[in-house]
């Protein structure tokens, strides 16, 4: 049995703003799953009916089998009867409280003995690292340090799912990387079944076991992260997953040959979009074996680390892809993009193929 079952959840604002659109899905137990969407989205919207903070227009949630809100039904569970640990995006700590009180807190709530929450909370402080914090206020802390806090209480009263909105996102670009890692390890050390919503796909692969991408309040894929990058299922997945993004070219706007022979290689004659992710076509004064091959003048040679990407020009669409080892190419040259890998979209904008060397 799933940990979490979502059964077709809809969330209607006032007047008539749809948050959520028929969205269903299972968390395995010991799972860490990642939502994954624009703002906007609904998933922080999904996240707070599965805690119990927002109820759904429609539809139900089960927790290690227990309906804990069932619209039809009328069934709600309140958030502290479902033993779940959050944390938020800001970490919402008491700022006049020391760090072991803000960790005890949920525990002198559910009304335990002090001898048993003092040795509680110096047990997760261990584990997190903090113990040397305990006598320590919120302002005296770094970023990093007030975000274990934050889990720390979260994880105090030791509950049966982990919900995380955001959790990264006041972080610096350094501590965030220490910071998903930790979390990663906490939770496959612990094996409690984790959601985290984000919008930062670096965040998502970089803790996720499945990532579920939604967008308007629909799931768009759900998948583990590389299936997501190598086979998105539409041209949203496609665009909103990968760095540098995706090029997407209009194949009406190109010209009748390159049209027909694209036609012809994917022996379908409907295609609408071209999707060439730019670690997957290679800019060379020659044509290489590939699936495409992609005549164009160099607008703009970008260097980044030990890759450069070259913008190239194609019959007016511009595309990025790699730079061939060892060639030297300028703007205004003309040269060749050696497509590798290439997916199909059709007019709905739903993947139909994918083209490969």
């Amino acid at each position: 049995m799933p940990a979490i079952q979502i059964d077709s959840i809809t969330k209607v604002f006032h007047p008539n703003i749809t948050a959520l659109d028929n969205v269903s899905l299972d968390v395995e137990k010991g799972e860490f799953l990642v939502i994954l969407g624009p703002s906007g989205s609904g998933k922080t919207t999904l996240l707070r009916i599965i805690a119990g903070l927002e109820k759904p227009s429609r539809g139900r949630v089960v927790i290690d089998g227990e309906t804990v809100v069932d619209a039809e039904k009328g069934i709600y569970v309140p958030p502290q009867k479902r033993d779940i640990g959050m944390v938020f995006q800001n970490w919402a700590l008491y700022p006049n409280m020391k760090v072991f009180d803000n960790i005890a807190f949920p525990l002198e709530i559910k009304g335990e003995r002090k001898d048993v929450i003092r040795k509680r909370v110096r047990e997760i402080a261990e584990v997190l690292g903090i113990e040397d914090l305990l006598d320590r206020y919120p302002r005296h802390l770094s970023g990093g340090q007030q975000q274990r806090v934050a889990l720390a209480r979260a994880l105090a009263k030791n509950p049966r799912i982990l919900l995380l909105d955001e959790p990264f996102s006041n972080l610096d670009a350094r501590v965030r990387i220490t910071a998903r890692t930790f979390v990663k390890k906490l939770q496959k050390r612990l094996g409690i079944t984790t959601i985290l919503v984000t919008h930062d796909q670096a965040d998502a692969f970089a803790v996720g076991d499945r990532i579920v991408v939604l967008n308007r309040g629909r799931i768009q894929q759900i998948g583990v992260p590389q299936e997501l990058y190598d086979e998105p299922a539409n041209l949203f997945t496609a665009s909103f997953i990968g760095e540098p993004p995706i090029n997407l070219i209009e194949v009406d706007n190109l010209d009748k040959k390159l049209k027909d022979n694209i036609y012809k290689v994917s022996n379908l004659s409907y295609v609408k979009v071209l999707g060439v992710r730019p670690d997957e076509a290679i800019v060379s004064k020659r044509e290489m074996e590939a699936v495409l091959n992609l005549n164009g003048i160099v607008e703009l040679v970008e260097i980044l680390g030990s890759r450069s990407y070259v913008h190239v020009d194609i019959g007016g669409q511009l595309i990025v892809a790699l730079k061939a080892p060892g060639e030297e190419v300028s703007p205004g040259e003309k040269v060749v993009v050696n497509v590798l890998k290439a997916h199909l979209f059709d007019e709905e904008g739903s993947r139909i193929s994918t083209l490969r060397v």
